[in-house]
C-alpha cells in the first residue's frame, strides 16, 4: 500500500518524539483497525505535531496539561517520556502538575504525579523508591 507524504511525515515525527514506544503504539492501532493507525499517523503526527506556531516542548507541555486535567494516567507516562525526549526538564513538567492543581484540582495533580513517577524513575530523574502517596 502506498502511503501519503503526510503519513511518511507522521512516521518521522512520531519516531522523533516517542522513539520505539511510538512505533509500538502505532502497531497497536493498526492491529485493531489499519485506518485508525493511518488517521492518527497522518493527522496527529503528520499535521498537528508539525504546525509552525508552537515548538515541540510547548506542545508536549500542553498535551501533558490536558492529560493531567483528565487523569489519563497511561497517556501521562507516555507524554512525560516524550516531553523529556523533546527537551523539557523535570522541573518544567512538575510546573504543569502544580498549575493543574489550581485548574483541574489537587486530585488531578496527584494522579498526574503518580502516573509520571515511573517515567521519572526510569529516566533517572528521581530515585526509585517504594514510597506511595
Amino acid at each position: 500500500m502506498e502511503h501519503s507524504e503526510m503519513y511518511k511525515k507522521g512516521l518521522e515525527t512520531r519516531a522523533k518524539v516517542f522513539g520505539n514506544e511510538g512505533e509500538e503504539r502505532r502497531k497497536w492501532f493498526v492491529e485493531i483497525e489499519p485506518d485508525i493507525g493511518r488517521y492518527v499517523t497522518e493527522f496527529v503526527f503528520g499535521e498537528l505535531y508539525n504546525r509552525p506556531n508552537m515548538d515541540p516542548k510547548t506542545r508536549e507541555l500542553c498535551i501533558l496539561a490536558s492529560h493531567v486535567s483528565l487523569a489519563r494516567k497511561a497517556e501521562i507516562d507516555h507524554h512525560v517520556r516524550a516531553a523529556i525526549r523533546v527537551g523539557c526538564t523535570k522541573e518544567e513538567i512538575i510546573e504543569v502538575f502544580i498549575l493543574m492543581s489550581a485548574y483541574a484540582g489537587f486530585s488531578a495533580m496527584h494522579a498526574g504525579l503518580e502516573a509520571a513517577r515511573p517515567a521519572f524513575e526510569d529516566l533517572g530523574l528521581i530515585p526509585k523508591t517504594k514510597t506511595s502517596a
